[in-house]
């Protein structure tokens, strides 16, 4: 699979080195204090896989850095939705 920047997907890194890429739901980009489910896909993974923290995010920032903070591989993809949507 391969992820531009044009597909909206946009490259992060944690402070490990460790990189992922990342997709936000336009709906969640002006939201405050929302709930999420976070999509993702690992490499050895054949299909898509769903979290839901039982958190609210302040905005797409602190969603960013959850992710980044709990990064365990490289090239993991995550779409993030907002839940109730």
């Amino acid at each position: 699979m391969k992820f531009s920047k044009k597909e909206g997907y946009y490259k992060y890194y944690n402070k490990e080195g460790k990189w992922c890429r990342i997709k936000f739901d336009d709906n969640l980009k002006c939201k405050e204090n929302f709930r999420c489910f976070i999509w993702f896909w690992r490499p050895k993974d054949s299909t898509w896989l769903v979290h839901s923290p039982n958190k609210k995010f302040k905005d797409v920032f602190h969603v960013i850095n959850f992710i980044c903070k709990n990064l365990e591989t490289n090239g993991v993809i995550f779409k993030v939705t907002i839940q109730g949507a």
